[in-house]
């Protein structure tokens, strides 16, 4: 599996982290946040810039694939590895992922909190928020 992959229309939102390089990709690659409606707006992100980037040149626009550096940047202390697997623990929480996108997040009981596939960081972001992580 590679360690980028070209992101949906559907998955940008305010706050989506993804790399972007000009489309004559003589520039190296840097990180985005999309902080809020007015900077979409005013780059033309979501309308055109995104978009065009995504149908005409997809290989100038990447979203890094989860990874360990990405969770402990969630506040997510590494533990050990194990085979294919890296544990985390956060709180009272532990958090195992497989074979770079399948998670699951158990509670201090052992009991399991979520349990599924989460692509990057800005998914894992979005589950912590909801589950109060």
């Amino acid at each position: 599996m590679s360690k980028y992959y070209t992101p949906e229309l559907e998955e940008f939102h305010i706050g989506f982290r993804f790399q972007h390089r000009d489309p004559l990709g003589e520039l190296d690659w840097y990180t985005l946040t999309l902080l809020s409606l007015q900077d979409t707006l005013s780059y033309g992100v979501k309308d055109r810039f995104v978009e065009d980037f995504i149908r005409y040149n997809p290989t100038n626009i990447r979203v890094k694939h989860l990874d360990k550096s990405d969770i402990e940047g969630l506040g997510w202390k590494f533990d050990s590895k194990q085979s294919n697997e890296l544990l985390f623990y956060k709180g009272h929480k532990s958090l195992t992922i497989f074979d770079k996108t399948y998670v699951t997040i158990f509670n201090e009981d052992d009991s399991i909190c979520f349990d599924g596939q989460i692509k990057n960081y800005n998914e894992l972001l979005k589950l912590q928020n909801m589950l109060g992580i």
